[in-house]
C-alpha cells in the first residue's frame, strides 16, 4: 500500500479551512435574504398577503448581482420567510417572514 505524504503548506485545504469557507458563504447568504426581506417588508409596508417582484426588490435591498438575488430568494425561501410566486418573478412574505423583517427593520 502506498502512503501519500501529508501536505501543508499556505495552500493546503484542511477541513477546518473547508468548514470556515462554508460558514462564510452560509453567513453572506444569510444577510443577502436579511436584506432582502426587509426591503420586501419596506415595499409591503408591513402588509401580508401583498407581492412584489423580485428585481424591485433586489434594487431597494441594494443587491445588484443576479446570482446574489438568486441566493437572497432561495435562502429566505428555504428558511421559510418568503414564497415565490408560480407564475412571475414575484414574492410575498411568509408570516414567520413578517416576524423577523419587523425586528430587523
Amino acid at each position: 500500500m502506498t502512503r501519500l505524504p501529508i501536505r501543508h503548506g499556505p495552500h493546503h485545504l484542511t477541513r477546518s479551512r473547508i468548514a470556515m469557507a462554508h460558514n462564510k458563504s452560509r453567513d453572506l447568504s444569510l444577510e443577502l435574504a436579511a436584506h432582502f426581506i426587509v426591503a420586501l417588508y419596506a415595499a409591503t409596508r408591513g402588509r401580508s398577503g401583498r407581492c412584489r417582484r423580485i428585481a424591485d426588490c433586489a434594487e431597494r435591498a441594494g443587491i445588484k448581482k443576479a446570482a446574489e438575488i438568486k441566493t437572497a430568494v432561495s435562502t429566505a425561501e428555504k428558511a421559510g420567510f418568503l414564497v415565490v410566486h408560480v407564475d412571475e418573478p414575484a414574492v410575498m412574505l411568509t408570516a414567520k417572514g413578517l416576524e423577523v423583517a419587523a425586528k430587523r427593520g
